[in-house]
């Protein structure tokens, strides 16, 4: 005779706890993992890492990593962790990256690149050749490469077909087609998953932010070989405001992502004022968040987006001051921003331009990175752990990485995984 099962009727706690998921799921504590950051060898630690990226260029597809000027033997080069490599990555290991790729100049040349940028003046040209030439005659400076995004090539490619035909030598295979959202996959339903527009990869390259001595966003394409490089195809100068640059001039442009459209990306310029009265060098404060069209060798801002999108920004100001030092497009409607000084990782509505406050780099209910990162790699002394780059994987992690600030005594740099993010914060 079957047993039969009696089933009681579900208790209001039971259905309390149900409804209550979706708010403790929103309201988790981010889980993070620590790795220093090192050379495809394994033997050197790669330094001053400013930003980073994750997508496909080319065969080559995983988190592309951008050191600034201070970077040392790091200069003048975009590191890749490939997207398998990444995979694997358990805590205590080295985060080592798969390949190094040289940043050189124009294929056709300095003298045909510079005509065909004759609304940049001279002067600006010149500059830009000595920080890319500096590096082999052991000069300073060197390209001070501040922010990192892919997006559709907005020239025919420059490199002959010999130079982009893949080689042996470096395996890549195709990267898994599997997508996620910003919230847990088994969480949503695939048809309500919003989408993330990324290039081809064979129409795709790397658009790179140099900040010092102008800010200037670099079109880098792939030149694949057995000695695969980056060479420079095109460069879109932004003009700063009178008045909103520090006599350092390090606080320009410092984030960049691709809008999804043609030649359209989100910047934003780290600072426009000084937080501390009577300094005139360092402007980290009042940052702006902008979207920018790449035409015709300058960056033109669109507006009223930008203007609307700034005052909202700035409307979420953390303290002791708030800065913008990285931007990275989760899904097709929204944006996030780090707010370094202020402590924030911002949600942005592409659309509107609003501001949320998402995941707190500080409180010790967010991330807690003051104290998780006091003594990692080395012992800090600044009252803020420098976050300048972030990115977000097809597996749905949020990584994130350091560059350390100046008056600290190291230049190594280390990456944060945070596993399951929290819930965006509804628009």
């Amino acid at each position: 005779m079957p047993i039969r099962r009696q089933w009681s009727t579900p208790s209001r706690a039971f259905w309390a706890l149900v409804l209550a998921a979706p708010a403790a799921l929103a309201g988790r504590l981010p889980s993070a993992d620590f790795f220093r950051l090192k050379t495809p060898d394994g033997q050197a630690h790669i330094q001053q890492a400013s930003d980073l990226c994750f997508g496909q260029v080319g065969r080559y597809d995983g988190l592309w990593i951008a050191p600034d000027r201070n970077s040392g033997d790091s200069g003048n080069k975009i590191f890749l962790i490939g997207s398998r490599d990444l995979a694997i990555l358990k805590p205590g290991d080295d985060a080592k990256a798969t390949l190094a790729f040289p940043v050189t100049g124009p294929v056709g040349g300095w003298s045909q690149f510079n005509s065909r940028h004759t609304g940049i003046k001279p002067e600006i040209l010149a500059d830009l050749r000595d920080e890319f030439e500096n590096l082999a005659r052991g000069r300073t400076p060197i390209l001070d490469f501040e922010a990192i995004a892919i997006g559709l090539r907005t020239l025919p490619p420059y490199g002959r077909p010999a130079d982009r035909r893949p080689q042996t030598g470096h395996e890549f295979p195709a990267p898994s087609t599997q997508t996620t959202d910003h919230r847990i996959a088994d969480e949503i339903a695939p048809s309500t998953k919003p989408a993330l527009t990324t290039p081809d990869p064979s129409r795709a390259a790397l658009f790179v932010v140099t900040e010092q001595p102008r800010s200037i966003v670099l079109e880098l394409e792939l030149l694949d070989g057995e000695h695969p490089r980056l060479a420079l195809a095109n460069c879109f100068y932004y003009t700063e405001q009178p008045g909103d640059r520090g006599e350092d001039a390090n606080d320009g442009l410092e984030g960049i992502a691709w809008s999804g459209e043609p030649g359209r990306f989100f910047v934003c310029e780290e600072g426009t004022r000084p937080f501390r009265p009577g300094d005139t060098m360092h402007y980290f404060d009042q940052p702006r968040l902008m979207r920018a069209l790449l035409r015709n060798g300058s960056c033109q801002i669109e507006e009223p987006w930008s203007t609307q999108a700034t005052a909202s920004v700035r409307s979420r100001r953390g303290e002791p001051s708030q800065s913008l030092n990285a931007l990275t497009r989760l899904d097709d409607r929204t944006l996030a921003a780090v707010d370094r000084n202020g402590g924030w990782i911002l949600a942005i509505d592409i659309t509107t331009g609003r501001a949320r406050r998402w995941i707190s780099l500080y409180d010790p209910q967010g991330l807690n990175l003051r104290q998780r990162l006091s003594r990692f790699p080395q012992p800090r002394h600044m009252p803020y752990v420098s976050i300048e780059g972030i990115a977000r994987d097809d597996r749905g992690n949020l990584w994130l990485c350091d560059d350390p600030a100046m008056p600290e005594g190291f230049r190594e740099s280390c990456l944060i995984r945070v596993s399951a993010p929290p819930l965006l914060p509804e628009p």
